[in-house]
């Protein structure tokens, strides 16, 4: 596969007011979590952190990563996730799809760009967003609250109407994020050399301790998307990215939008008819996404397209999607990639540039998994995308550099 908290559109909830923290009580009995069918859901499972109280379904797994520092906290499956992910997760590089989870860790002093700081109780709903994500700082209890949502959100409203701020609770100042980071760079920049991606940012330790001992020189990065099944990134912010490139790294921006209709993936293209308004708002999300995490105008961001079955309406529907993605990542002052398998999208693409057809994106990633580290590919004619190619050459895998294990997909990039 190839996750920035930004600065959301149609996002704001009403938030309940709590009495005093003396004087809370603790999480009372019941809320039904039928998803709407309007009969009543057994109470569920109490879940208790840090003092903020709710319950969810019985049958959603609540997993302490403190304890379990080895889980993968993956957005793809119905869960309730209590802590910061480790490096040592062990995550696939690829997770796809994103279904109702909660997640609950320790709040910074300072909100990620584009959350929302809560002075008192905790929000009634879960936000609808571009990509199906909700984060709040929940000042009352010194918490950080993220929701995700999938096909139905309402299990995490019902989960959040009975949520409760308790008198185990250690209020903590919290200050809003900034509207846009002090410093911002362009990237991935020139660059011809390995690279990698992992579901997850690792840490500045891990990137440091792989810069001395690997190859790799350039890092792919998750920033969004309402198909991304990674974990909610605890390393990445707007700090990370200026650490990481002033070390000497070439960050390489990914957003896992919509799929194609005929794929098996859960967030999808509606239909031909509506792939540009839909590759739209999710290009203008990815660019708010950028922006937030501090990545400058003139920064290739890639669309991840995963494999589908091409042809028919759904190839239609694909080419439609990926032109006005291209042409309102260009219009916002970015640049276009897209990353798909060389048998699906970018087969497509080449045959819609020899035909004329469709706007091209400037940059090309594509997934060919035969371990050779080159960008050229008897598919794809040489003279189209010269010198804006990446190449994912080998899928998910393992690797160990300066004693840190990561799973990984290697690439090849030759950009500029």
């Amino acid at each position: 596969m190839r996750s920035v908290i930004r600065k959301r559109r149609n996002t704001q909830g009403k938030h309940r007011k709590v009495p005093a923290l003396a004087g809370v009580a603790a999480l009372a009995a019941t809320a039904a979590l039928g998803g709407g069918t309007g009969a009543a859901a057994p109470a569920g499972q109490l879940v208790s952190y840090h003092g903020v109280s709710l319950r969810v379904p019985a049958d959603w797994p609540v997993i302490d990563l403190a304890r379990q520092p080895d889980t993968c906290a993956r957005l793809d499956r119905h869960a309730v996730y209590l802590g910061t992910p480790s490096d040592s997760a062990a995550c696939p590089p690829r997770i796809y799809g994103r279904t109702e989870t909660i997640s609950l860790r320790p709040a910074a002093a300072t909100a990620a760009p584009g959350s929302t700081v809560v002075p008192r109780g905790i929000p009634e709903a879960a936000p609808r967003t571009t990509d199906h994500t909700g984060r709040f700082a929940l000042a009352a209890a010194g918490v950080e609250l993220t929701t995700t949502y999938g096909s139905r959100p309402e299990l995490v409203d019902a989960a959040l109407a009975t949520a409760r701020v308790t008198e185990r609770a250690r209020p903590r100042a919290i200050r809003e994020p900034e509207a846009e980071p002090a410093v911002s760079t362009k990237v991935p920049g020139t660059f011809h050399g390995y690279g990698f991606d992992s579901c997850a940012a690792p840490s500045s330790a891990t990137m440091d301790a792989w810069l001395k001992k690997a190859r790799f020189r350039a890092v792919g990065v998750y920033i969004g998307g309402g198909d991304l099944g990674c974990p909610n990134q605890p390393n990445l912010d707007p700090a990370w990215v200026a650490r990481q490139t002033g070390k000497g790294w070439h960050v390489f921006a990914m957003y896992v939008g919509r799929q194609a209709p005929c794929s098996g993936e859960p967030y999808r293209i509606s239909s031909a008819a509506k792939a540009s308004s839909q590759a739209k708002a999710d290009a203008t999300d990815a660019v708010e996404q950028a922006k937030h995490y501090g990545l400058a105008a003139g920064s290739i961001i890639i669309h991840d397209m995963e494999y589908y079955p091409r042809g028919g309406s759904c190839s239609t529907a694909v080419l439609r999607y990926l032109s006005t993605w291209t042409a309102t990542i260009n219009s916002l002052h970015y640049r276009s990639g897209v990353y798909s398998s060389r048998a699906a999208a970018i087969d497509e693409l080449v045959a819609a540039r020899k035909a004329g057809r469709y706007r091209m994106p400037g940059t090309i990633d594509f997934a060919q998994w035969d371990k050779k580290p080159t960008v050229g590919s008897s598919a794809i004619p040489s003279n189209y995308w010269v010198r804006h190619r990446m190449k994912q050459y080998w899928g998910s895998h393992t690797e160990t550099h300066g004693g840190i294990k990561l799973n990984i997909d290697a690439d090849w990039l030759y950009v500029h």
